[in-house]
């Protein structure tokens, strides 16, 4: 079992669209460096950051040239797991 995955998506045009698949047992983390994106039918911006739990597919979308870091982690209950970034 692969513990964590990263994925870093730079100068993505405006209108780009990507679809990462994942399953209920993993978590996503987003966080948009610059520009603006939609994840899901829901807007972030240059700075901002969303926890994704409980999807099968995340369809991010870019708004403006984007780029953006997402990390994959696989879901831990309670006090299992500690993640420091």
């Amino acid at each position: 079992m692969q513990w964590i995955k990263y994925w870093l998506v730079i100068g993505s045009n405006k209108g780009k669209d990507v679809q990462f698949k994942t399953t209920e047992s993993r978590r996503i983390f987003v966080y948009v460096t610059t520009g603006e994106i939609s994840i899901n039918s829901q807007n972030l911006s240059n700075k901002d950051q969303a926890r994704i739990d409980l999807e099968d597919i995340v369809h991010i979308e870019a708004l403006k040239p984007s780029s953006l870091i997402l990390i994959d982690v696989p879901f831990c209950k309670g006090g299992d797991m500690m993640l420091i970034l």
